[in-house]
């Protein structure tokens, strides 16, 4: 069975803090009770009259405004997209930020990025993995960047930081939330992780740890739905631009001097 949409999740949890039962909760959307039942369950979509009706509610909500934004970004059926095969993954104004990682990190990358919409409906994150700290950072830049460039909203919250009640709220609303080396993650951080968890709202997280090294209940979260990347560092020729290449391997060595 279908889960249902975080935007429907979280309106759940919003009637329950008013008091309001599931019959209360369809009138003032206005829609028949065993309807929103099937939207629940997952078994029937949000349509726009239903959507214009939450809007509508609970648009004072800033998680509601930005679910809402979510769902028309990524959850509105659009055609599979495909990431190229055979090249770099073009990575548009962040070229040379990109050739700081392996040809197959970038790939892995553009490919999680150009399927966003289905990763996100299968509600998938990323666990990005390695020992280079430089390559970690850099991964999830190019991640943010390229999202953003597609009008997909991420956060990124420190690790080790406090977040705010407002920072919580938006980490908890966005399409995807980053958190650059996760193994530092404070309390209150991990709390915002377990609720996305919670909310099957997937996460971008980087670590230099092994995996098996984390707290048990963070790898548990950062695993149970996530793609993991090994991220590499560009080796010295493919940090080279492939026109360059070509240029370098066309030089002909001058012939040997006359014994």
């Amino acid at each position: 069975m279908a889960s249902p949409p975080p935007l429907i999740r979280h309106i759940d949890r919003l009637a329950r803090e008013r008091g309001w039962s599931q019959t209360d909760l369809a009138h003032t959307l206005g829609i028949d009770a065993t309807a929103l039942m099937h939207v629940r369950a997952g078994r029937r979509g949000i349509g726009t009259k239903l959507l214009s009706a939450i809007a509508r509610q609970f648009f004072q909500d800033d998680s509601v405004r930005d679910l809402i934004w979510g769902f028309l970004l990524v959850e509105v059926p659009e055609g599979r997209r495909e990431a190229p095969r055979g090249t770099a993954a073009p990575f548009p104004g962040a070229e040379e930020e990109a050739r700081k990682l392996s040809e197959g990190t970038q790939k892995d990358l553009f490919a999680y990025v150009s399927n966003f919409r289905d990763e996100y409906l299968e509600r998938r994150g990323l666990l990005l993995v390695s020992s280079d700290d430089a390559a970690l950072a850099t991964a999830l830049r190019l991640l943010e960047r390229e999202l953003e460039r597609r009008s997909i909203r991420t956060f990124s919250i420190s690790a080790h930081a406090k977040p705010s009640a407002s920072e919580a709220r938006t980490a908890l609303a966005v399409p995807l939330l980053v958190v650059p080396r996760v193994e530092f993650a404070s309390a209150e951080t991990m709390t915002v992780l377990a609720r996305r968890f919670e909310l099957l709202q997937p996460t971008a997280v980087s670590t230099v740890r092994p995996v098996a090294d984390l707290d048990d209940f963070l790898r548990r979260i950062v695993t149970a739905m996530s793609r993991t990347i090994k991220v590499e560092a560009a080796s010295l020729n493919e940090r080279v631009r492939p026109s360059e290449r070509g240029a370098a391997r066309r030089v002909s060595l001058p012939p040997p001097a006359n014994a």
